[in-house]
C-alpha cells in the first residue's frame, strides 16, 4: 500500500473517531412546547429575545445561571418507538429565557416556533439530544441599552419572518448612522 493511501486512511480514521467523540458529548432529555406570547420571561423581562426560545427545568436552571445560554437541539424520538415525530436532519438553536416550573414535563420547554423546527407538534413531547452552544450576554449589546428596544438582529432566530428582519435592519441602520 502506498504512502498516500496510508495517509488518507489515517485521516479518515481520525475524522471518524472525532465524530464519535463529538456525538458522545451530547446529552439527552425530553422537550415539550409552549405557545406564544413568549414575553415576559424570567431572564429578560419584556425584552424580545426572538421566537426560538426555551424555558429549562431545574436540571439546567442552576439558580438563573442558565439565562442567555444557547443550546443546539435535535429530535431523536418520541414516547412510542413505532411513531416518528422527528424531522430528520433538523436542528434548532434556542436561547434560555425562562424557568420551567415543576412539574415540568421536559428538560426543555421550547417555544412552539422552536419545537416546529425539529418535530411534529401533534406529538407534544419528544426526546432530544442537546449540546450547549455558548452564552449570550444581551446586556453588552448596543440595543439592550436603548429602552424598550429589540435585540440586535440574530439571523438564526429570525429567519422565519423576513419582513421583520428588514424592519429591524433598517432601524439598526438608522441607529448606526446608515452603516
Amino acid at each position: 500500500m502506498g504512502t498516500d493511501m496510508r495517509i488518507l486512511m489515517m485521516v479518515g480514521l481520525v475524522l471518524c473517531l472525532t465524530t464519535v467523540v463529538h456525538v458522545g458529548d451530547a446529552a439527552q432529555g425530553d422537550a415539550v412546547y409552549f405557545k406564544p406570547p413568549y414575553r415576559p420571561s424570567t431572564c429578560f423581562g419584556n425584552r424580545d429575545m426572538g421566537r426560538l426560545v426555551t424555558g429549562v427545568s431545574e436540571a439546567l436552571w442552576n439558580d438563573k445561571k442558565a439565562c442567555g445560554r444557547k443550546y443546539i437541539l435535535r429530535c431523536i424520538g418520541g414516547d412510542e418507538p413505532t411513531l416518528h415525530p422527528c424531522y430528520e436532519g433538523h436542528r434548532v438553536v434556542v436561547i434560555v429565557v425562562d424557568f420551567c416550573q415543576p412539574p415540568c414535563y421536559g428538560i426543555f420547554n421550547l417555544s412552539l416556533n422552536a419545537f416546529d423546527v425539529i418535530a411534529n407538534r401533534d406529538f407534544g413531547k419528544v426526546r432530544v439530544e442537546y449540546n450547549r452552544e455558548g452564552v449570550t450576554e444581551p446586556s453588552r449589546s448596543i440595543s439592550s441599552e436603548m429602552e424598550g428596544s429589540a435585540p440586535l438582529l440574530d439571523l438564526e432566530q429570525e429567519k422565519e419572518d423576513k419582513s421583520e428582519d428588514c424592519v429591524r435592519t433598517k432601524k439598526m441602520q438608522r441607529f448606526n448612522g446608515g452603516m
